[in-house]
């Protein structure tokens, strides 16, 4: 018992003994704190639909028509653009598919003289984008003439790839 009665009289004396000094400074210390990101160059692109309108079944004539793909806030000097077979998965030989399994082939090019197919692997298409942010690609299509298929709605879905 004279133990605990030791101890409590200690810190008593303790509490007492700082109780009456003068409030003292804290303590201070410095340090640094590193703050950083890396900024990577950036661009992108946004998808569109290429729309044909009306094909008649076994037409003569081509149907051409054209859209683009909107390139924004590129931050690169180089970007490739880069678009799939679609569901045939062969950009030479590109398909709509319709009802019944029926299928209307198709191609897409870079240009409007219809010339040059717009793929993948090397077929697709290097823009310089040096003193510019933003860039509208046009893609163009043509679906042949001479194709005798049902009457219905034909589509395909083409995954556009943008490199930088």
């Amino acid at each position: 018992m004279n133990r605990w009665r030791g101890l409590a009289l200690v810190t008593a004396m303790a509490v007492v003994s700082t109780a009456g000094t003068s409030p003292g400074r804290a303590a201070t210390a410095t340090a640094s704190l590193a703050v950083q990101v890396e900024v990577l160059a950036g661009c992108e692109i946004s998808g569109a639909t290429l729309d044909f309108g009306n094909y008649q079944s076994g037409q003569t004539t081509d149907l051409v028509s054209n859209t683009t793909l909107a390139l924004r806030n590129c931050t690169v000097d180089t970007v490739v653009v880069e678009l799939d077979g679609g569901q045939t998965g062969d950009t030479r030989a590109r398909r709509l598919a319709g009802p019944g399994g029926a299928t209307l082939s198709y191609q897409l090019y870079k240009g409007p003289s219809l010339g040059n197919m717009f793929g993948d692997n090397g077929a697709g298409r290097t823009i310089d984008m040096t003193n510019r942010t933003s860039l509208n690609v046009p893609v163009h299509g043509r679906i042949r003439g001479g194709q005798s298929v049902p009457p219905g709605t034909y589509t395909d879905t083409i995954n556009v790839t943008l490199t930088f």
